[in-house]
């Protein structure tokens, strides 16, 4: 099947990008914590009692070869692992955005659709596949950061303390080798609550992809259905 694009094509690939990556901080937040000392050693302890979380979001993209910026806007709904007997179930999660397209993101923590209903076409992926290894592995049922890099985070990852400011700090992480998907990754951690309100991608090529979070809730009721895709009748399914 060949997979349809539109003009702002790129928006959707880096909003997919950038929900991973919200996905593993609020699957492992161990991993911002690990070099952070005592005060991030608490938003460990903070996302250690949530379940579920839905926030408002803000989606910034800037392209500085074509010296473009993108701005969409939606909702996120998080569910967080949690055991099921002896197996432990996946991160899951739903990003419905409301501007400039209807896009929806949504993923049961096995299987992840990008439903892009303006074109009428879902794609299907294996939620443990993608241009981002080591994320993609500390979501499909690892418990630890050490387990799912073979090693230590220090071994894959630089961290660092790069803002203490009045009400957040910003923590930063930069993969020490070549073959992963961002350059730096920055975390804006709220210092009263200790919850992540801002993240920041660097991809290889530069593209700089923010998304910022308001109106954040705590554990609020999400149905399991949340997390399902059934295709809608005349859509075309992509599986690459």
């Amino acid at each position: 099947m060949t997979l349809k694009t539109r003009k702002n094509s790129r928006v959707f690939w880096t909003g997919f990008v950038l929900a991973l990556a919200l996905r593993l901080l609020f699957a492992e937040p161990s991993i911002a914590a690990v070099r952070a000392g005592d005060i991030l050693a608490k938003v460990t302890k903070k996302y250690s009692s949530i379940d579920t979380l839905s926030a408002k979001f803000r989606q910034e993209a800037f392209y500085p070869g074509l010296n473009q910026r993108s701005v969409s806007e939606g909702r996120v709904f998080l569910k967080g692992r949690a055991s099921d007997g002896e197996e432990e179930v996946p991160a899951m999660m739903r990003w419905e955005y409301e501007f400039p397209t209807k896009d929806v993101i949504v993923s049961d923590g096995i299987t992840l659709w990008m439903y892009q209903p303006d074109i009428m076409q879902a794609v299907e992926t294996d939620a443990s596949r993608g241009p981002m290894p080591v994320v993609m592995r500390l979501l499909t049922g690892f418990s630890g950061i050490e387990g799912a890099i073979g090693g230590g985070v220090e071994d894959d990852f630089q961290m660092d303390i790069i803002r203490d400011g009045k009400d957040s700090w910003s923590v930063g992480m930069a993969p020490i080798y070549d073959e992963s998907s961002f350059q730096r990754l920055v975390v804006e951690i709220n210092k009263k609550t200790y919850l992540v309100e801002g993240v920041k991608v660097v991809d290889p090529y530069g593209v700089e992809t923010t998304v910022g979070l308001k109106d954040i809730k705590i554990n609020p009721k999400i149905a399991e259905k949340a997390f399902r895709f059934d295709p809608p009748k005349g859509v075309t399914v992509v599986r690459p």
